[in-house]
């Protein structure tokens, strides 16, 4: 039924991976039945798409963030400190591009309601950087809103895509990036969903071979769905923050696409619990969640073997929200999960698109543990090079040389060094010299401190019973 999905997805593994012939069968399994309740509320699609054009705003904080940038960029390779200055008195109209208030400087008044990139040139006396100016402020500005087709999507190229675009922007889960096989996890778990606002047409992505076009994604956010679908938390959203947004796709995307009614989007978590005056203070955040708290931790559960990060649990620039499914009750109706029963279970297991057999265990990786080590190019800290012969080994079964300070593979450790049988440490055995008399391989310094004592005490020295010893 999927086979034309699953040779294009191989056509990108094998593309951006360098993985000849993927082996993604059980990958393909385990992903139907994940999504499979997905798929059955988008009525048998793995996108649903809404059928007219949205356009979102930036958020207040995104605004603030990006004006700030400007501001500084303004000061400091420019050295302009009264542009900066007139730009911060008139934040509140920069987004509409307009001067708020009449604004003195110097023997000009520059009046209300005048285009503020116009008024850049009292400020600015080179063309060239004035021009300049302009053009980065009317870039921001017209950056303030966003326009495109909405999708919810479990399809597998989503997933893969989910950091792939033509719009300059990226994240961690790029097909290039450290948690690329966290795009696989999600793939294969119950919880997680994709919406993105798209381009009009399909286009050639960074990652992906040419015959391989797919969605362009110009704002993407990563959904999690409880295990009863009574609660949805909502992901760090890329390039830009929109309130607008999430509400658009909460309030009027998600009953379309028969996802349910959720309530408000909610940000309530606590560290601390105050009653009577007397403060608690809790190790893990708590969130309110029916008539209980739960420990975000406990509530949101990485599955073992998931390769993803989880925004939700560790970003430390992103505050989490969550919002509660409508559900009927005794007549009426409530957002009201029972927090005995409310979790996700976000990440899967993944198998190896090189063998199709083992899990993957490396979040940079597409492959399991030998694939890896024998195809791959992951920089993980559980692989190393040998100086020696030069290909790849287990970190922790690598062997120390003493003479050149440094750790080989072990199959240079057996063909290529000697232990000393004098101190019992290993060295290249180019540098190891074979006493005849004593009948020891010895390394150089025990081979000189030999010398020297046979000078100091003659041939009757102890050294042999101290190097037996």
């Amino acid at each position: 039924m999927y086979k034309d999905i699953q040779e294009q997805f191989n056509k990108v593994i094998s593309y951006s991976q360098g993985i000849p012939e993927p082996k993604t069968d059980k990958l393909f399994e385990d992903w139907l039945e994940a999504k499979r309740d997905f798929i059955e509320a988008f009525g048998g699609k793995l996108i649903y798409e809404m059928p007219e054009k949205v356009s979102f705003e930036l958020g207040t904080r995104e605004k603030e963030l990006r004006l700030d940038d400007f501001i500084h960029m303004i000061e400091n390779r420019y050295g302009n400190y009264d542009l900066a200055e007139f730009i911060r008195v008139n934040k509140s109209g920069f987004f509409s591009n307009q001067v708020v208030e009449n604004y003195q400087y110097g023997a000009t008044t520059i009046p209300k309601g005048m285009k503020l990139l116009r008024a850049f040139k009292f400020f600015e006396t080179s063309s060239s950087a004035l021009e300049a100016e302009q053009n980065a402020a009317s870039m921001i500005i017209q950056e303030d809103k966003v326009e495109g087709f909405l999708c919810l999507s479990v399809h597998p190229l989503d997933f893969l895509s989910t950091s792939e675009n033509t719009h300059n922007w990226r994240s961690c889960h790029a097909l290039d990036g450290e948690y690329r096989a966290g795009n696989l996890s999600h793939m294969v778990d119950r919880s997680t969903f994709i919406c993105y606002l798209k381009s009009t047409k399909e286009e050639k992505l960074p990652n992906f071979p040419p015959e391989v076009l797919w969605n362009s994604k110009k704002w993407r956010v990563l959904f999690y769905m409880s295990d009863r679908w009574d609660m949805v938390f909502a992901g760090r959203q890329y390039p830009f923050s929109t309130e607008t947004g999430i509400d658009y796709v909460k309030n009027k995307v998600f009953p379309l696409a028969n996802l349910g009614v959720f309530s408000n989007w909610l940000s309530k978590k606590y560290r601390t619990f105050e009653e009577n005056g007397v403060f608690t203070h809790f190790s893990h955040t708590y969130v309110p969640v029916g008539d209980g708290l739960i420990p975000l931790s406990e509530l949101m559960v990485n599955e073992p073997g998931s390769l993803q990060f989880n925004d939700v649990l560790s970003s430390s620039c992103y505050d989490p929200v969550y919002a509660f499914r409508k559900r009927e009750v005794f007549g009426g109706y409530a957002y009201a999960p029972m927090y005995k029963f409310t979790r996700f279970h976000v990440g899967g297991k993944c198998t190896c698109t090189r063998c199709g057999e083992d899990k993957i265990d490396i979040t940079s990786s597409f492959m399991c543990n030998d694939c890896e080590l024998e195809y791959g190019d992951s920089e993980d800290d559980m692989f190393a090079y040998c100086s020696c012969c030069g290909s790849r080994y287990y970190y922790d079964d690598g062997v120390w040389v003493n003479d050149d300070e440094e750790c080989i593979c072990p199959s240079c450790a057996d063909s290529e060094t000697t232990v000393c049988d004098c101190c019992g440490e290993r060295y290249y055995s180019s540098n190891i010299m074979f006493s005849r008399k004593y009948d020891k391989n010895l390394c150089p310094c025990c081979w000189d401190e030999i010398k020297q004592e046979e000078q100091s005490y003659g041939e009757g020295c102890d050294w042999q019973a101290d190097c037996d010893e």
